[in-house]
């Protein structure tokens, strides 16, 4: 793990993202066709994933960072804030990511689709340049030991 570690600090300076669970969530999300907006900015808050869209936010739970008390009534206020803008808000723990990567976008796809229909949204069914290229980069950039 510690040869991958220049890489990572790539992906974190590039992309924007600060967790070894997000670049596995993103990973995850680029391979079934999901290309959310990271670190994406909803008022005072900053969410790990955004769907803009669909109004859509998906935040990755570590332990370190959302295991206490304290740190669960901060992302309750955080979802409720995000909420009453009109977003929807699912949360993924760390474990969830780890153990079972491919079930969260799979989830995120059960809305995805209604919510592009019921906002009259154009559901694209291919990969833009732009994100075949974000894919690519991020599949091989040997972060094999986060995915």
């Amino acid at each position: 793990m510690i040869k991958d570690l220049p890489k990572r600090s790539k992906i974190k300076k590039e992309y924007n993202i600060e967790s070894p669970i997000e670049i596995k969530l993103l990973y995850w999300f680029n391979r079934y066709g999901l290309f959310p907006q990271f670190q994406y900015e909803i008022g005072k808050y900053r969410a790990d994933f955004a769907f803009e869209d669909i109004k859509l936010v998906v935040e990755c739970d570590g332990a370190e960072w959302h295991g206490t008390e304290e740190q669960k009534k901060n992302d309750k206020e955080r979802d409720e804030y995000m909420i009453n803008l009109g977003w929807k808000v699912m949360r993924f723990s760390g474990s969830e990511i780890y153990n079972e990567p491919w079930n969260i976008p799979k989830k995120v796809w059960e809305l995805y689709y209604p919510r592009k229909i019921e906002n009259n949204l154009k559901i694209e069914t291919e990969m833009t340049d732009e994100q075949f290229k974000r894919y690519y980069e991020i599949k091989n950039l040997g972060i094999g030991a986060y995915i």
